[in-house]
Formats: structure tokens, C-alpha cells, sequence
């Protein structure tokens, strides 16, 4: 069992001043996604969580390598490669198997798509059980200018999600705790000062987009049990940033200003010891984005999304 550690307590005290003195002056607005209309195509990782192994890549013909996303396919048994890349009409890419599809339309461009689906009864052979492992589906890339969340008056996340498919199959083992097909959106929050002693540190912030138990998915803040780090997951659920739920073919658009709940994480991360060795908010920054299916079930799923933006924005010399 983890032990609980004392609270930090420059996040029980000392909060509020560095919210109203970081900063720095004549910064302007920055997109933190490199290539948000996935332009530059995707690495392909293996499938062993925790090991950034590229195994293949899939890319268009207009593509400069070399991607800045990643395809990640953790605990999947059958994982895409770089060999079953089938190229559309109409500026439409696929890469797509018995169990995994990944599409791109129009990359490049304002008007550029991703679709991510999946069919996990491919990756069982019976429904899973606790402490089992499950098949994820996930682009992802490295947050590397990320100003630190103190600094900022605003960080603005943009993105509109479609649920395109969600079958779920029900057998006498289902059980709700247990079984199910959710696409969260997943920030790593980190200490990035190389003279701290917690340097790295982290916890999960999510956006919880879709979970197929619920119409909105509900808070979880908790300890990461199925990841070696065991760091907190921050989910203050998705009523949280919004009234909206993803229902069937209907296109939803999210703009959040996601500061203040990335702060109000840090603090409870803060307070329930996991960042026990780091003493400074200032320190902690954005590092990673992660985006797209968890399928603990047994499900056929797919979901589309477009318009994505993560723009940090400054405090101005007037807000400090």
C-alpha cells in the first residue's frame, strides 16, 4: 500500500502568490500541438506499454517526415503496422486490420479528420478479468514549449469529437466495473526544473470524452493502478468543462479554458503525496497530449475528431 505522504506545502500555502506574480512579459499566445492537422502522418509503436519502440510508419504522399505523432497501441495483440497502409480517394488515408483502423482525411489542411476504431473482441479470447491488461488506441506527442501553468492566464483547449460507433457486446461474464469502451483526453502534467529534487514528477490530467456506462462521465481522482509510475489520475469528470455528451453521429465541439482545473489537480496531487519531493508550482508544466481509446470490454467503436487546439496564453503585464 502506498503511504500517504504530507501534504506540500507550498501548494496549501503558497499558491496564490504565484498565480498573481508569474509570468513573463511580452509573450503572446502559442499553439502547444505540433502538427494538429496531422499532416506528417504517425510513428507506429510497439505494443509493449512504457517502451517507445517504432515499429513502422504510416504517412501520405504529401507527408514530411518525420511525424511528430505517435500511434500507440499498448497491450494489443494485434497491433497495426506500417505494412497494411491502404491510400482513398478524396485525400482520405487509411491503416486499418481485422481489429484497428486509423483515418485520415484531408491532412494538411482546416478541414483534416481523424477517425480511430476499434473491434476488441479480436484481442480477447474471453471477456477480461481483474487485473488484466486491455488494448489501447491512442495518438499521442511530446509537449515540448509548454510555458510553466503558472505563468498563464488561459490554457484553451479546442477539439470536436464525433462518436461514430459503439457496440457494446453484454456476456454473462460483463460487468460495468469492469468492462468498457472510453476515450479520454490525457495530459501529463510534470516537473521540468532539472535542479529540483522531484524533477519529473507527474500525475494524469484527463478530459473524459466518451464512456460508454454513462452519458457523462463521472469524477475520478484516484491513484494510476495499472501503470507502473502508480502517479494520481485527475479527472474532475466531464460535467466539469461542459452540459455537452457525445451521442451517435452528432458532432460535439468542447472549448475549455483547462487552467484552472490543471491547477486544482497539481493541488490535489500536491496534497495526497505524490509530488512529495517538489516544493515549487512554477516548476510543473504541460509535457505530453494523449488522445483516444481505452477498450477494457468487449466493443466496436470509433470515434472522429477535428478542429483540435491547445493554445497557452500568457498572463500580461496587466494580470500580474
Amino acid at each position: 500500500m502506498l503511504r500517504r505522504a504530507e501534504p506540500c506545502r507550498w501548494l496549501l500555502a503558497g499558491f496564490s502568490v504565484f498565480l498573481v506574480t508569474a509570468g513573463t512579459a511580452g509573450e503572446t499566445a502559442r499553439e502547444l500541438l505540433n502538427d494538429p492537422s496531422f499532416a506528417r502522418g504517425f510513428n507506429l509503436l510497439s505494443a509493449t506499454p512504457g517502451h517507445r519502440v517504432v515499429v513502422g510508419r504510416f504517412q501520405f504522399a504529401t507527408a514530411e517526415p518525420p511525424p511528430v505523432w505517435d500511434l500507440a497501441q499498448w497491450n494489443s495483440r494485434r497491433p497495426l503496422t506500417g505494412n497494411e497502409v491502404v491510400s482513398g480517394i478524396d485525400a482520405t488515408h487509411g491503416l486499418s486490420n481485422a481489429v484497428k483502423s486509423v483515418t485520415v482525411r484531408n491532412p494538411g489542411t482546416a478541414s483534416a479528420e481523424l477517425s480511430l476504431g476499434i473491434d476488441s473482441r479480436g484481442e480477447y479470447d474471453r471477456p477480461r478479468r481483474d487485473g488484466e491488461p486491455w488494448p489501447h488506441l491512442l495518438v499521442q506527442q511530446a509537449v515540448a514549449d509548454c510555458p510553466p501553468l503558472v505563468s498563464l492566464a488561459r490554457l484553451d483547449l479546442a477539439i470536436e469529437a464525433r462518436l461514430d460507433r459503439n457496440e457494446v457486446f453484454r456476456g454473462p461474464e460483463y460487468r460495468r466495473d469492469r468492462h468498457c469502451a472510453q476515450c479520454p483526453l490525457v495530459l501529463i502534467v510534470q516537473n521540468r526544473n532539472a535542479d529540483s529534487a522531484g524533477h519529473g514528477d507527474f500525475f494524469w490530467f484527463s478530459v473524459p470524452l466518451f464512456d460508454d456506462r454513462w452519458p457523462a462521465p463521472p469524477p475520478h481522482v484516484a491513484q494510476d493502478t495499472a501503470d507502473p509510475s502508480a502517479k494520481l489520475i485527475y479527472n474532475p469528470g466531464l460535467r466539469a468543462y461542459t452540459d455537452q455528451t457525445l451521442t451517435e453521429g452528432e458532432w460535439v465541439k468542447l472549448e475549455i479554458d483547462l487552467l484552472p482545473h490543471l491547477l486544482d489537480g497539481l493541488r490535489v496531487a500536491g496534497e495526497k503525496g505524490y509530488l512529495r519531493d517538489s516544493h515549487e508550482p512554477a516548476d510543473f508544466r504541460i509535457t505530453s497530449f494523449i488522445l483516444g481509446w481505452e477498450v477494457p470490454g468487449m466493443n466496436r467503436a470509433e470515434i472522429t475528431f477535428r478542429d483540435l487546439h491547445l493554445t497557452a496564453i500568457p498572463m500580461t503585464d496587466e494580470r500580474r
